[in-house]
């Protein structure tokens, strides 16, 4: 139906045309009735022209958007880009303001080490460890002592070439040796989880008060003398009993550590690198 409206008005044209040049030739009386004609084809005339004025506008209108959807996609994979530029960027600020406050916290320790990046964690919710990115080829041993910016992370339990395992303080096999700082009271800090940790064999008549500091001893061997450990939530003490119940928030969020420094480690070149120098080395 369509295309028999369009073959119409293409007749009716061309019959227009026909007529209009014949009507040069012709007298009034072919003239009048060419005059009818055209008075009855002009607005057919009229509408076609506006037709087609339309379908260039609808035209130019879609080439517009198709520049501009061109545009937009180009755009948006420039905004993808620099996001990832912009979080790579994040990403080395932090990692770099980890590694100054472990060099900060190790140069007033005066401590020897290297630096290391946490690469995985047990997922185990009785076993807690992490694995670090250096191993024997950078001079780490089992029984090294691990810490991050804040204290006492763990100590190495196994070691290969380029990687090893630490056992958190947090594991309930673990046992460090330290001193209620303001009390002096001395006992084992025992893994129980990763946000409490329990202070046994405080003796009942050593006073000792939540929001102590608690730091090692370094009598066990493993860790330094002085480290952060923890502070006191609650202590318990019971007149039948000898030692007191005491609980410690650690001073390092072992679920999110990610930089640390294994004390020791690498003694042949103490000064603090990067966390992947070490590897492979």
């Amino acid at each position: 139906m369509r295309y028999r409206h369009i073959t119409i008005v293409v007749f009716l044209l061309l019959a227009a045309t026909l007529l209009t040049s014949q009507s040069s030739r012709a007298g009034k009386e072919a003239q009048g009735a060419t005059g009818i004609f055209l008075s009855v084809l002009a607005p057919v005339q009229e509408q076609f022209s506006a037709g087609v004025v339309y379908l260039r506008g609808l035209w130019s209108e879609y080439v517009d958007l198709v520049g501009v959807g061109e545009e937009n996609i180009d755009l948006r994979s420039r905004v993808k880009e620099l996001e990832l530029k912009v979080s790579a960027i994040l990403e080395l600020e932090l990692e770099n303001e980890r590694l100054r406050s472990l060099l900060s916290f190790t140069n007033d320790k005066g401590l020897t080490g290297r630096a290391a990046q946490v690469i995985g964690r047990s997922m185990s919710p009785y076993v807690h460890t992490i694995t670090i990115n250096l191993g024997e080829k950078s001079g780490v041993t089992p029984g090294m002592a691990v810490l991050d910016g804040q204290g006492a992370v763990g100590q190495v339990r196994a070691v290969s070439a380029n990687s090893s395992s630490v056992l958190l303080i947090s594991d309930s096999s673990s046992a460090v040796d330290v001193i209620v700082q303001r009390s002096r009271a001395s006992g084992i800090l025992e893994g129980r989880s990763q946000s409490v940790l329990s202070l046994r064999y405080i003796l009942a008549d050593k006073p000792v008060e939540p929001g102590e500091r608690v730091v090692t001893s370094g009598m066990d061997g493993v860790y330094p003398k002085g480290l952060f450990a923890g502070v006191v939530l609650s202590a318990k003490q019971d007149s039948s009993a000898l030692f007191q119940e005491v609980t410690v928030k650690p001073s390092v969020d072992l679920e999110r550590v990610e930089s640390v420094f294994v004390v020791g480690a690498g003694s042949n070149t103490p000064t603090l690198t990067t966390a992947g120098s070490g590897v492979g080395e």
